[in-house]
Formats: C-alpha cells, sequence, structure tokens
C-alpha cells in the first residue's frame, strides 16, 4: 500500500476487504495497522467513528458469518470450522459464536434442521 494514501474512507475499505479476505489467518490490530501505514489507535477509532464497532469485533463477526455458512452447507467438525474461521481455539470460538447468535454453534447448526 502506498504511504502517501491515507484518506480516511479509502483506508476503511481497504480494511473491511482485507479482513473479509483474510479472516481465516491470525489477524492483530496492530499488524493490520502497520500493513496500512497508519496508527492502531487511529485505526480502531476510524472503526468506531464509520461502523460503530471496533475493529476486533468487526473481525469477529465476520468470522461468526463465515462460520455460520460453515455450519450450513458442510458437516465440518465443530473445531475444523473453528480453525478454518480464524478462531483456532474451539472453546473460544464457541463462546464467541454464543455472543454474537445466542445459541451455541450445535444449537445453530440444529435449529437449521427441519
Amino acid at each position: 500500500m502506498d504511504r502517501k494514501q491515507k484518506n480516511p474512507a479509502d483506508i476503511f475499505e481497504k480494511v473491511m476487504k482485507y479482513v473479509d479476505e483474510n479472516y481465516a489467518k491470525p489477524l492483530k490490530i496492530i499488524d493490520i495497522a502497520e500493513s496500512f501505514f497508519v496508527n492502531p489507535a487511529y485505526l480502531g477509532q476510524l472503526f468506531i467513528k464509520r461502523k460503530n464497532v471496533s475493529l476486533n469485533h468487526y473481525i469477529n463477526s465476520v468470522r461468526i458469518e463465515k462460520s455460520k455458512e460453515l455450519l450450513a452447507n458442510t458437516g465440518l467438525k465443530i473445531y475444523e470450522i473453528a480453525v478454518r474461521t480464524g478462531f483456532g481455539d474451539p472453546n473460544y470460538f464457541s463462546a464467541k459464536f454464543v455472543e454474537y447468535t445466542g445459541k451455541s454453534p450445535s444449537e445453530y447448526r440444529n435449529s437449521l434442521s427441519p
């Protein structure tokens, strides 16, 4: 990315795209900020200002949406989905899934069956 490119709207859109494309990898705000040549605090403020959520919340919400797709459309085990969506630890994944959806991954999957 060009160091001169500092338009907040451009940075915001590019970071969102980056998260959408790299959600399965370990994502740390400090590393994302460094990739886009901005201060981590600035990046965090930018997300709160433009999306009303923290960057970490956005990352987790992308991962949860992807995991919901995998739960609905595959027979993958919960731990496999945790790994494929960037959570890694199945217990952490399950806790975040409940936090964001109100259901465990298994409950969510079972609710899709007639």
